[in-house]
Parts: C-alpha cells; structure tokens; sequence
C-alpha cells in the first residue's frame, strides 16, 4: 500500500493546496510483454492507458454557509495533455446526493480545480502525484455574490439567504423605492441574482411598464438570475410572456389568481431536487388562497414540480400542473414558484428552495 503524505495549506474559506508524495514505489505501468529482440518498451495506448503517475482526488462541496452539501454541482480541472502549455482536456464530474466527488485520471501535477453550481462557484489547487487522494476538509461555495431582494408582504425569502450564509442588499416596499430599483437599469445589471418576493410594490404596472419589462428581459439575457414567487408572475409574464402559460386570461391582471390554500402532495420531476429531499414527492402547504396557477410552459421550459390535483376556488380542480419552473433566455435563467418561503412551509419546501437559490 502506497504511503501518502498530505499536506494541507487552508487559505480562507475554501482555498488550499493539497500536496501528495509518493512512497519508494515505482510509477505503474503496463506489463505488457516485450519480443526478446526489442530493446525498448512499447509506448502506452493513451486510449486505454491512465498516463504513468496519473492519480485521483475525491472531496465533498458545502453550501457557502458550509452546513449542507451541495448536489450536482460542477467539479473540473483543466488538463494540458501534452504539455504545450494549452489546457485543451477538461476532466470533469458532478457531486452526489451528499457533496462528493471523484475526479479520476488526472496527470502528474499542480491543477487548479474548478467548482461551479449555478452563480456560484469556488477553486482550490491540488498536486497530484499516482494515488489517490481523499481532501481532509470540504470545499465551499463561495458567498461573495451581488444580490438584491425586493421586499414582499407575502414571501421572505432573504430569511433562506441568511440560512445560507448569503448576503444581500433588501429593497424596501413603499413610495417608489421598489419601482425606482426596477427602473434603473444600471443598478439592476449591478446584481448577479435578484428576487422577486410574492406581494412586492406593483406600482410599476401602471407607471413603468415598458421600461421595466425591458430591463428585466436585458437583466436575464445579459446572464443574470431572476426569481419571481407566486404574484410576482406579473413581472415573467411581461417580460417572457411566451415561457409559462398562467392560468385565465394572460392580457388581463391577477386573472391567475385562483388557487385555494391547503396542502397537496407534489410529484418533483428534477433530478436534482429528488437528490436533495431522498424523495420523487414533496408535500407543499399554500398558507392563502389566491395564489397563481399555472397550466402549461413552452418546450424550452423545465418543469421542475408538479401538482395533482390542484384546488381552484372554482368547482373543477386541475390535473398535473407545474408548479414551479426554469427557463433560460439568453445567456441568464429565471425560476418561478407557485410556492414561496411563507408561515407554515414544510421541511421539503425548505429544501426545495434552497436548492433553487443554489442554482440560480
């Protein structure tokens, strides 16, 4: 068994080095059998063969709170296969449903490791030699993000931020705080994500339609995040109008504003939300009636939760309606929710946003 000196340099939160020497072994290599008259061993098939002194580094990811492990974020390295000083092979995995990773076949070398899970992402440096490598702490999300919430009356998500370790500038509801924000275009491109909290100011409906709408669609497709709650769809539906289908009439205001409050049981349809709750269902409490309906979303749009059957405040409840999506425009992406961080919410709502924010 090889011994493995690790030596571990923690620089801040989630930068460090970690250092592997090699005991008196000798670097593997293929036993393949030589003719007696070749003098010299043949050259490993780099397609079958892991490069001589290629070794493996396996860790976990944490949250940027580092009290949970993040699922299905990106882990890569960067290779220069053949030395030309060009990084032309990426080596790349994604986490499991507890953090970890394994990163398999990586040359010789210092590397720089790369972390990404939505807008958030972090790197540290390893130094491989042949062997395996197990990193002795996590790495964690980095928190160092621009992120603004505008304040509901319905709907606290910052109270998720604060869980996460996340830090945000709060925009206030009353006179035209909310409004002058949505309207200025240079302070909102300012912030990676923003949030939409359900029963935000809607003064901008009637004053400042156009210029909002235009920032909002420049925002996203610029590559930025937006989330919107439950009546925030006002602000999707202006300025995507063809990603989700809302239940009514489109062109007329609060038309979908008709689910009964209550609790549904939920089938979860992404991959990485089963991951994240151990479970393909999630039981949701909608605390006030009138809350949004969707009925539909174009192709483009994931679905990453559904409901049957949905209660409407008239007698005909629907069947297998999302309840909340994901699209991409642009270079950015946007996430609605029927549901929100409200009194009553469930353990498995909890999770299910917080894993929203993450990948945002």
């Amino acid at each position: 068994m090889r011994d493995l000196l690790l030596l571990i340099f923690i620089c801040g939160c989630s930068d460090y080095q970690i250092f592997a020497k090699g005991g008196d072994e000798a670097a593997g290599v293929g036993d393949t059998a030589a003719p007696v008259f070749d003098t010299e061993d043949p050259e490993p098939d780099p397609d079958t063969e892991e490069p001589v002194g290629s070794g493996s580094v396996s860790g976990r990811i944490c949250d940027p709170s580092g009290s949970d492990w993040v699922v299905n974020a990106r882990v890569w390295v960067e290779v220069d296969g053949d030395g030309d000083g060009v990084m032309e092979t990426v080596i790349e995995t994604t986490t499991d449903a507890d953090g970890r990773f394994v990163l398999e076949g990586l040359p010789s070398g210092t590397w720089e490791v790369h972390v990404e899970k939505g807008s958030f992402s972090t790197t540290f440096f390893v130094e491989v030699t042949d062997g395996r490598l197990e990193l002795a702490d996590e790495a964690c999300l980095n928190p160092d993000l621009d992120i603004a919430v505008l304040r509901g009356s319905y709907d606290a998500i910052e109270e998720l931020l604060d869980s996460l370790g996340l830090s945000y500038d709060l925009i206030e509801q009353g006179g035209t705080t909310q409004l002058d924000f949505l309207r200025d275009a240079d302070r909102l491109a300012s912030y990676d994500i923003v949030f939409l909290n359900c029963g935000m100011d809607e003064d901008w409906l009637y004053t400042a339609t156009g210029t909002v709408t235009a920032n909002l669609v420049n925002f996203v497709e610029d590559g930025h995040s937006l989330y919107a709650s439950d009546w925030t769809f006002l602000a999707v539906e202006a300025a995507f109008p063809a990603a989700i289908d809302f239940y009514g009439d489109d062109a007329l205001l609060f038309d979908a504003y008709g689910g009964d409050d209550g609790t549904l049981q939920a089938n979860v349809v992404d991959p990485t939300m089963q991951a994240v709750l151990g479970s393909a269902v999630a039981d949701l409490h909608y605390d006030l009636a009138g809350w949004v309906m969707t009925v539909g979303a174009q192709s483009s749009t994931e679905v990453l939760v559904r409901g049957s059957p949905v209660s409407l405040w008239e007698p005909h409840p629907l069947e297998d309606v999302p309840l909340a999506v994901r699209f991409e425009a642009g270079a950015g992406r946007v996430v609605f929710t029927t549901f929100h961080n409200e009194p009553q919410i469930t353990s498995d709502m909890e999770l299910m946003l917080r894993e929203i924010i993450l990948s945002l």
